[in-house]
């Protein structure tokens, strides 16, 4: 639980920068002249953060299976593959 609380916490920041960056891409669209360069960089900013996401995520998963059993590790994965994407949205 402390492993999942401690990503939780250091994934609630880079969540409201994604859905920020969301906001100024459709802005960017929906702007009355498109500017390429803009969305190309809110592109880069988008998959640094995604980078960023996914590695946290990846530190806690690994930290959580060294210490489960393999008999733990699969209840994790099976409660896992149950939840699916539901939850993404943003935190408060």
């Amino acid at each position: 639980k402390a492993i999942a609380k401690s990503a939780i916490t250091d994934l609630a920041p880079l969540r409201k920068q994604q859905w920020e960056l969301r906001k100024q891409m459709r802005d960017a669209l929906t702007a009355a002249t498109i500017d390429k360069a803009k969305l190309a960089e809110l592109h880069t900013q988008q998959t640094q953060l995604f980078d960023k996401t996914s590695a946290r995520m990846q530190e806690a998963m690994i930290a959580a299976a060294e210490i489960l059993t393999p008999e733990q590790r699969k209840a994790m994965a099976e409660r896992m593959g149950r939840r699916g994407m539901r939850g993404m949205g943003p935190q408060s």
